[in-house]
């Protein structure tokens, strides 16, 4: 589903460049319970409804800049995300980490289990 979006979002382009990310990456699992659905049919049709706009930002909420490992990501009090809105350390760690430091050609990725949304 996160791929879904991330095509529909127009973001493919910038997260596969050679820029190094950090990417929090909801499961399906995460996406059909914050989007109160049953499976993963609805869930990505609402994610086909949802506006661009709202997207973009509630994707951007999910990447920070920089190749940072688990100790690190869990180190920092808080994180500022490419969509330039502050992420924090507890909000991370509320949404639970199902996976940590998934090596990517251009970042890493740490699995969660909520998509984090921003205030």
């Amino acid at each position: 589903m996160l791929q879904a979006a991330v095509v529909r979002a127009g973001l493919v382009g910038l997260l596969n460049g050679k820029k190094q990310y950090t990417v929090f990456a909801p499961t399906d699992a995460a996406f059909i319970s914050t989007l109160g659905v049953a499976d993963k049919e609805e869930a990505l049709a609402v994610i086909e409804s949802l506006p661009i706009d709202a997207l973009t930002e509630i994707l951007a909420y999910h990447v920070i800049s920089g190749r940072r490992i688990s100790r690190s990501v869990i180190a920092a009090p808080r994180y500022q995300t490419i969509g330039g809105a502050i992420l924090t350390r507890d909000e991370l760690l509320e949404a639970g980490i199902a996976a940590k430091d998934i090596s990517a050609s251009n970042g890493v990725i740490h699995v969660v289990n909520s998509v984090l949304l921003p205030k």
